[in-house]
């Protein structure tokens, strides 16, 4: 099939490629190739490359910039993935669209499933929170799938990507500035061969996709710290920006064990194959 990736040269959709185009025909378009907060524009890329599937992996994800520039953030977070999947269900082409932990406030105190409330705090959050619910009306077909503090090789920022900082860190011989969160720490690897295994289900809906196991960033550090037989000091990072954040967001999920999806790995399985990449 031809799958057409959004945000392909992001963490995830670098993943999503590397493992799809071993089965199917990739078509990825950079930023600058295509404006996907052009509805114009993106109508007429889909229409001309005639795409199976359509995987929108793309978004602005920086919380602090979504704050400072709320119609940037809405308009690429909400307004792009929604004209996804009016095209999508117009054409008729499979729709993915991958979501985030943010939208659920913290205070619950366990893991959040699908069927959980979500109640986002922060300009990211509901920008990412409005466009599930665009979709959901729009594209009855399309599967939104929501993931948490997604981790592999590539590119690392506070907040972002923190087993690839910490492994870095370690190997560079630097401390460890770390910010006080719980959440599902998630291979971007194990996300893609699930994602191939879903496109031959084609499903629809919610679904939560995440390693298995709770742990905040210090258990993180201490899990490759045993790993790597290294260790580092630690210290917690405050954060300097004013922004309403939860900081207890793991995920599981309910439906997975009714699915025929290969189950997701371990927080420490999965930090332990990503270790093996990296070195």
């Amino acid at each position: 099939m031809k799958i057409l990736i959004e945000g392909g040269n992001g963490l995830l959709g670098t993943y999503l490629r590397k493992v799809l185009m071993k089965k199917h025909t990739i078509i990825s378009p950079t930023k600058h190739e295509l404006d996907i907060s052009n509805s114009n524009k993106l109508r007429k890329y889909i229409d001309t490359v005639e795409p199976d599937i359509i995987l929108n992996a793309a978004g602005m994800t920086n919380v602090y910039l979504c704050e400072k520039n709320t119609e940037k953030a809405f308009k690429i977070n909400t307004g792009a993935p929604a004209e996804m999947a009016r095209i999508a269900y117009d054409h008729n082409i499979y729709f993915i669209h991958f979501s985030t932990n943010f939208i659920f406030d913290g205070e619950k105190g366990s893991p959040y499933n699908e069927y959980d409330k979500p109640n986002p705090l922060n300009i990211y959050a509901k920008s990412k929170f409005e466009a599930e619910k665009m979709i959901a009306e729009i594209n009855s077909n399309a599967l939104i799938i929501r993931s948490a503090e997604i981790f592999g090789v590539g590119p690392f920022s506070a907040g972002h990507n923190i087993p690839y900082y910490i492994v870095r860190q370690l190997i560079n011989r630097k401390n460890l500035n770390l910010f006080k969160i719980i959440t599902s720490p998630t291979y971007a690897r194990h996300i893609a061969e699930r994602v191939s295994e879903i496109i031959d289900l084609q499903l629809n809906g919610i679904l939560h996709l995440v390693n298995d196991g709770e742990c905040s960033y210090f258990e993180i550090a201490d899990m490759i710290f045993e790993i790597m037989k290294k260790k580092s000091d630690m210290k917690v990072k405050e954060s300097v920006f004013d922004l309403n954040a939860p900081d207890n967001i793991p995920m599981n999920s309910i439906l997975m064990k009714d699915l025929k999806i290969t189950p997701m790995p371990s927080t420490m399985n999965a930090i332990t194959e990503f270790i093996k990449e990296v070195l």
